[in-house]
């Protein structure tokens, strides 16, 4: 069986499968049909598996029943989480990229009305301000030294 695939028509190809097999090599008992069929089964099956060979007295058709309660488990279980999957991201946002995102665009949309604390200015605030980003490139200090018995130096005085 192919996961995500039909359990009862699995379950039907499998009773075609034994019949033609009784055909051919006679009757099976039914502990060798239950270890077919629980063999057959995907790798999501594989707690359902060891939860069945671990019983006693269970027969083909119990087996049956089984499985197909694992499988409608299964399938209400992928619907319902389909149906969350549909709704997510409609709802509130949660995480702080997205808020952050949506915050950038509301300053972007309504303009700055405060004064910035750096130049006075209305418009805009200190961490877009132009005369703070201009004084810090006035602050480089810049130091150069020839080699040799005359030499000359050069500084623009920041400290």
């Amino acid at each position: 069986m192919e996961e995500g695939s039909n359990m009862a028509n699995h379950i039907d190809r499998f009773d075609e499968h034994t019949l033609s097999m009784e055909e051919f090599e006679g009757v099976m008992d039914e502990y060798r049909k239950v270890t077919i069929l629980l063999e057959s089964l995907p790798a999501d099956y594989e707690l359902k598996v060891m939860i069945i060979n671990n019983s006693n007295g269970l027969t083909l058709m119990g087996v049956k029943e089984k499985l197909m309660k694992e499988y409608e488990k299964k399938r209400h279980r992928e619907t319902s989480e389909g149906a969350f999957r549909v709704n997510h991201g409609q709802g509130r946002e949660h995480t702080m990229l997205q808020q952050q995102e949506r915050f950038e665009v509301s300053i972007k949309k309504t303009h700055f009305r405060e004064r910035c604390h750096s130049c006075k200015k209305v418009g805009h605030n200190q961490c877009e301000c132009k005369m703070k980003t201009a004084n810090k490139m006035n602050e480089v200090a810049f130091t150069v030294h020839g080699g040799g018995k005359q030499g000359w130096l050069l500084d623009r005085g920041a400290w």
